[in-house]
Formats: C-alpha cells, sequence, structure tokens
C-alpha cells in the first residue's frame, strides 16, 4: 500500500501569523478572489502550506525593489 503525504494544512490564525496580515483582510481578500489559495472543510477555511509558501514568493517576485 503506497501512503501519499498531505499537504500541511493552515489555519486561517496560522496565515496570519506567518505573514502578519490581519485576518479580517484574509477574509476579504478570500471574499474577492485574492490573496493565497484557500479553502473549506466543513465550516472551516483551510490553506495548504505550499500554497502561501508559493503565494509569498509571487508577492515577493512582482513587488521587490532595488539590492541584489
Amino acid at each position: 500500500m503506497t501512503h501519499t503525504t498531505a499537504p500541511a494544512m493552515l489555519t486561517e490564525q496560522d496565515v496570519v501569523n506567518m505573514t502578519g496580515l490581519a485576518r479580517g483582510t484574509l477574509a476579504y481578500w478570500r471574499h474577492a478572489g485574492q490573496g493565497p489559495r484557500s479553502y473549506k472543510l466543513g465550516r472551516r477555511v483551510r490553506y495548504d502550506e505550499s500554497d502561501v509558501l508559493a503565494w509569498i514568493q509571487q508577492q515577493k517576485a512582482a513587488t521587490s525593489r532595488g539590492g541584489i
């Protein structure tokens, strides 16, 4: 039997802690279809850690200025 490893699931609070964004900002972005990809398991919002990290890298690439 082969086991696959599921991506680490993050809560909204986990993403707030990782990014420093306000909880309300994440909620608005979900509503507007922006920000890191999210989904619901039942009534609870979840984020895959890999999606959040990829989104952070996209933001970094799109907004970086100066330096090396």
